[in-house]
């Protein structure tokens, strides 16, 4: 009888671990749904427009450092730039894509938060290079999927 118990135990600890094993195998990864290329498209394509017209100099309203598009650093370089964070579309993951004063383009799975949440109350940042070190930005072409890589956290150890 206590053997019949046991193995009816076994069983199911067996089929609740088999359950788990196949939703983990089987869910959509989140780095790469369809909903989160056409985030990366339309933020690539919004940028690209926002850059042609960019007057770098231009005030950003009430004297801050950053909005919702455009973050100016201490040294007077900056990035035009574009975020989502999955809290507001749970199919598109985490992304920010940017293109800095220095002609490159970046991006990031940082979690900003909802209207970049993480840097209310941040000191202006110095410089774009203290900014991609900090937020886990990389350098991408501006056009492929690279930028749907996962960048956070850095496997390095780093904060």
């Amino acid at each position: 009888m206590k053997s019949r118990i046991w193995t009816i135990i076994a069983l199911a600890v067996l089929l609740i671990v088999l359950g788990a094993a196949a939703v983990i195998a089987l869910r959509p990864d989140q780095y790469y749904t369809s909903e989160r290329r056409a985030a990366k498209e339309r933020m690539i394509d919004a940028i690209g427009l926002q850059v042609e017209r960019l007057d770098p100099n231009k005030k950003i309203e009430g004297g801050a450092w950053w909005d919702e598009s455009f973050i100016r650093f201490a040294d007077g370089s900056w990035i035009a730039y574009r975020a989502q964070c999955h809290k507001v579309d749970p199919n598109v993951f985490d992304i920010f894509i940017g293109k800095g004063s220095d002609g490159a383009w970046y991006y990031s799975t940082y979690h900003f938060c909802i209207g970049m949440m993480m840097l209310q109350g941040e000191d202006q940042i110095e410089r774009l290079e203290n900014f991609i070190s900090k937020y886990a930005l990389e350098k991408f072409d501006g056009v492929t999927d690279q930028a749907l890589l996962p960048t956070w956290p850095k496997s390095n150890g780093a904060p």
